[in-house]
């Protein structure tokens, strides 16, 4: 609901056990959206996933498009957190072409949840604005140390990386293929290729 955060309900902290059992809603969601039913997978399917009755999963999350949210939301955050970590990786040019792949991997798998959720007035970056700016600050500073080390063209912004990468996600999407096929993996390393990333940091 708005104004609440995935740790909160109604304003007010969730408890451990409640905590717990949403992750485990949204990691099986996450799975089973994946899978071949695809988003048509029940509720109860993903309750029984889970390991909690279908009362829990809808006191969580009252209508599956509640849920594809939270999911969209969370792996939002797992990206932050994965940029937050590599920000000390030693080689700073991997370290970014890891993030980047993380991220257009994403957009790939989570491209049918965006779509499904494309009438309901959902958008990412106003569910959770803390963490689109946080993720756009911890690529920024992934960037950065990697123009540092001569890994990436020191002629780019934040604001051409990021463009750079809506659009190979999207000449990815515009060729029908998913970023395990050879022709998305192709124009992965065209992107990377325009950055100049070297192996070694």
């Amino acid at each position: 609901m708005p104004g609440e955060t995935p740790a909160t309900r109604g304003g007010r902290p969730l408890r451990a056990d409640a905590r717990r059992n949403r992750e485990r809603i949204l990691d099986a969601a996450r799975l089973l959206f994946a899978g071949p039913e695809g988003l048509a997978v029940p509720l109860d399917e993903i309750a029984e996933q889970a390991g909690v009755g279908p009362g829990t999963v809808h006191r969580h999350f009252p209508t599956k498009d509640a849920l594809i949210a939270a999911v969209a939301v969370a792996r939002l955050r797992q990206l932050v957190a994965l940029a937050v970590r590599l920000a000390t990786a030693p080689d700073a040019g991997a370290a970014l072409r890891l993030q980047l792949a993380e991220m257009l991997a994403e957009g790939d798998h989570s491209a049918p949840l965006k779509s499904a959720l494309g009438g309901t007035g959902f958008d990412i970056r106003t569910a959770d604005p803390g963490a689109a700016a946080e993720l756009r600050s911890a690529v920024s500073t992934l960037l950065h140390r990697a123009q540092g080390a001569g890994a990436v063209r020191s002629d780019i912004d934040i604001d051409d990386l990021m463009a750079g990468l809506a659009g190979t996600f999207h000449a990815i999407q515009y060729t029908g293929q998913r970023c395990d096929s050879e022709r998305a993996e192709r124009l992965i390393a065209m992107f990377f290729d325009s950055l100049k990333l070297r192996t070694g940091g």
